[in-house]
């Protein structure tokens, strides 16, 4: 497994809860502070964005309409096909991606596939799946 310091994993760890937030909480200058001003955001089939004003105009238009939405964040460990280990927190949105969608997105840049994913949620279950495409979306049940 690659060693990141845990002051490392708290910052990504406070930057998903602030993302969530601002998208739940409606808060588009919380969400904001999760980007560079030159981020660029690739959500794969979902779209991409040149810049935080493009991503953030487009959640607060997808967002505003939707009523209550309510993050779920799960720990993710992808196992690359050289054996590498790598953890990730994921999170899905009930307006676009609901809490319970059984989809799963790996993308590893340059990395081979295939990889053997497992989730751990909240409530401490593990599911694993072996040999999960790369770079589209794989159903998980």
């Amino acid at each position: 497994m690659t060693t990141v310091s845990r002051e490392v994993r708290q910052d990504v760890a406070d930057v998903l809860v602030a993302y969530a937030t601002g998208i739940d909480r409606r808060d588009w200058d919380l969400f904001r502070r999760c980007f560079t001003d030159d981020c660029e955001a690739d959500y794969g089939e979902i779209g991409a964005w040149h810049g935080v004003d493009e991503i953030t105009e487009w959640m607060r238009q997808t967002h505003e309409p939707c009523g209550h939405t309510l993050h779920s964040i799960s720990n993710v460990a992808v196992t690359a096909s050289d054996g590498r280990t790598l953890w990730r927190r994921s999170h899905t949105d009930g307006s676009y991606g609901s809490a319970r969608d059984p989809r799963v997105l790996v993308g590893l840049g340059d990395a081979a596939g295939p990889v053997k994913v497992r989730i751990i949620s909240p409530d401490g279950k593990v599911e694993e799946k072996s040999n999960v495409a790369i770079d589209r979306y794989t159903d998980l049940r």
